[in-house]
């Protein structure tokens, strides 16, 4: 059977930027909890990653389905409507109406798909989420800020997928969090760095 082409983004820091959070975080002294960032969801201020309204419009013109898969969070108790979807999920509507505003069109409530929008779909791996898109359409491109965008870290065989990469794997850079950065302390990650001595060139103060 030929299946429709489809490209599946990731949503946070690959099409809406968060980093006005990250940034109240730093200035309240705050670490990450889910309240706070319930609340910042809510508010559906984030903006448009450069160039992502304008690489979804191209991508919906060329006729590929364009789909979100994102792993902002359904309440994991339901309920659950006779389509296997979540049938109250607060975060759903508020990222639809942020993603309405930074696209300039609507977006389907089927090409969202959250953590817990289905009752098997409750964990971050987002293999089942990209196995369901795959029933219908052909993945052209997967496009995305962590390793988990992709594949599950455990099942990432280099040898065999990194031709993927920059062609229908394309990784989006993200220096704040990540999973790269899930086994460092924050002091850990900042003693990683080597500091910059100055310029071998400076004039004597003497």
């Amino acid at each position: 059977m030929h299946k429709p082409p489809a490209i599946v983004l990731d949503v946070d820091e690959t099409v809406v930027d968060n980093s006005p959070y990250e940034a109240w975080r730093i200035r309240a002294g705050k670490p990450y909890d889910s309240a706070s960032w319930a609340d910042w969801v809510a508010s559906a201020q984030a903006k448009a990653i450069p160039g992502a309204p304008e690489f979804i419009a191209r991508a919906g013109a060329l006729g590929f389905r364009v789909v979100f898969i994102t792993n902002r969070t359904c309440p994991a108790d339901g309920p659950f409507g006779p389509d296997g979807l979540h049938a109250a999920c607060p975060q759903k509507a508020q990222t639809l109406a942020n993603l309405a505003r930074v696209l300039g069109r609507a977006v389907a409530p089927g090409d969202l798909m959250l953590r817990g929008d289905r009752a098997d779909w409750a964990d971050s791996d987002k293999s089942a989420r990209r196995l369901a898109v795959a029933s219908t359409h052909r993945i052209a491109m997967l496009v995305g800020d962590d390793l988990n965008d992709f594949v599950p870290r455990a099942k990432y065989d280099e040898q065999a997928q990194e031709k993927r990469w920059g062609r229908s794997w394309v990784p989006i850079p993200n220096p704040t969090y990540g999973s790269w950065g899930d086994p460092l302390t924050l002091r850990q990650r900042y003693e990683a760095l080597t500091p910059w001595s100055g310029p071998a060139d400076a004039p004597s103060t003497h």
